[in-house]
């Protein structure tokens, strides 16, 4: 008929709206709202196989697929990356100077002793060397520049045809970034438990 896919889509649909009695395809289904897709994309990323999926929300394998793209550019769009900014982060060759090895520092002496009466999963973290002024430093600039990273890339995302390979590369700077904030504050849970020690009164518990 000369006419484009969409076009003879719409007039399919228009017809078996207006004549449900006689309709081409009496099962189709109507678009999924906000909500149903964002529940379809929970259930995949839940481990339900697509097959499933499809059967379930009555799609095709195609388009289970595509909305789980859409909704996953969707929520990575969404999702706030806070970040310091710095004038570094922008010159030429950044990343080969800020995520090179952190820097090596020679520690001296016996490991610190955890103080007695502590749970064993707080008494592991004296076994965490306590970072010194450069290692803070290093590891704060690399998590802030991942992120900056992440942010920078997630701009070239379209939400309308979104890449898998370019949310590969947000998800994986922000996870990164999240792995450094860890370490950073495991390194510096041992100063918590000493401060927390030390406002420790007969009434309290150590823990509150």
């Amino acid at each position: 008929f000369g006419r484009s896919p969409e076009t003879i889509r719409y007039t399919l649909k228009s017809f078996d709206r207006e004549h449900p009695e006689i309709a081409l395809f009496p099962d189709a289904s109507s678009p999924l709202s906000h909500e149903q897709r964002r529940e379809l994309y929970r259930e995949f990323r839940n481990g339900i196989a697509v097959d499933a999926l499809a059967e379930q929300w009555r799609r095709t394998k195609a388009s289970v697929y595509r909305i789980v793209t859409e909704v996953r550019a969707e929520m990575l769009l969404e999702q706030p990356i806070d970040f310091m900014d710095c004038d570094e982060f922008h010159e030429p060759g950044a990343a080969d100077v800020i995520l090179q090895p952190p820097p090596s520092v020679e520690r001296r002496g016996a490991s610190v002793k955890p103080p007695p009466g502590l749970p064993p999963y707080l008494a592991s973290l004296y076994a965490i060397p306590l970072l010194t002024k450069e290692e803070e430093v290093y590891y704060f600039r690399k998590m802030n520049f991942l992120k900056c990273q992440a942010a920078e890339l997630r701009t070239r995302i379209d939400p309308v045809r979104p890449r898998a390979k370019d949310m590969d590369r947000v998800e994986a700077l922000l996870d990164q970034a999240t792995e450094v904030k860890n370490f950073l504050i495991r390194s510096n849970l041992r100063l918590v438990v000493s401060i927390a020690k030390r406002h420790m009164r007969p009434t309290t518990s150590f823990f509150e």
